[in-house]
């Protein structure tokens, strides 16, 4: 792995591009132990000002789409005329990892880590080769798989014989919980009729000289005079608490 870049050999780069264009074997020959695929790679990836770096939108996607259809997935300079804004190296990348219909995107299953794990151990790190032998899954994703998973995984058995072990992280509980019930809210109760909670109205003494007359209003009652037929009652005395009242 090269080392990382100084913010001098940065500087120097943004300066012999102004000065050499993209002539990559060129600027190389400039800058100590530097090589001409590393160079291009610094400026496209950090340093060139036209790039941009953040995600790929569906119009961009779709020019993609439209240069793999009319020159198939290579020739990858040439994409600058349909994306001037992003490298080359960045738009194969999206076609392989991501646009390729051919590309599977579902979870990796235990044969395709069995047979990276295999192949790893006779050829090691040649990711292009041991894409050839998975189909729909590239390069660059069987080296992610590796590197984030299943060197991980290695146990060393007596022997020193290496074991890949199960990928736990895919045992999800696929039984969905049952739905709990909606808890119901409690009917509201009828409330019984209570004659004893309705209040009773308040019954005063009238004046005694009256109340023996026909057509003096019973006490408590909105009646007529002489609706009883003259009844003759004697005073209230007490109100019954139900309401009904006792003459």
């Amino acid at each position: 792995m090269g080392r990382n870049w100084s913010a001098s050999e940065d500087a120097e780069l943004i300066k012999l591009t102004r000065k050499y264009g993209k002539q990559w074997g060129v600027i190389a020959s400039h800058m100590k132990n530097r090589s001409p695929a590393q160079v291009l790679a610094r400026w496209e990836k950090c340093l060139d000002p036209v790039i941009v770096k953040g995600p790929f939108t569906e119009q961009e996607d779709e020019l993609i789409r439209q240069f793999v259809k009319e020159n198939g997935p290579q020739n990858w300079p040439k994409i600058t005329s349909f994306l001037p804004n992003r490298s080359p190296k960045q738009c194969r990348e999206r076609w392989f990892n991501h646009l390729d219909p051919s590309v599977i995107k579902h979870a990796w299953t235990p044969e395709e880590d069995e047979t990276i794990f295999r192949n790893y151990q006779k050829l090691g790190p040649k990711w292009s080769v041991i894409a050839k032998l998975i189909p729909g899954r590239t390069d660059n994703a069987i080296k992610n798989r590796w590197n984030s998973s299943l060197s991980k995984r290695i146990s060393v058995l007596p022997g020193k014989k290496e074991v890949l072990l199960p990928d736990k992280s895919k045992k999800r509980k696929n039984v969905e919980e049952p739905k709990k019930e909606e808890e119901k809210s409690p009917a509201k109760a009828e409330i019984p009729f209570d004659p004893f909670s309705i209040p009773s109205p308040h019954l005063t003494r009238s004046d005694s000289s009256r109340l023996n007359s026909p057509d003096t209003p019973m006490m408590g009652f909105n009646t007529t005079p002489g609706a009883f037929g003259g009844l003759i009652i004697s005073p209230v005395l007490a109100v019954h608490p139900v309401g009904c009242y006792l003459f």
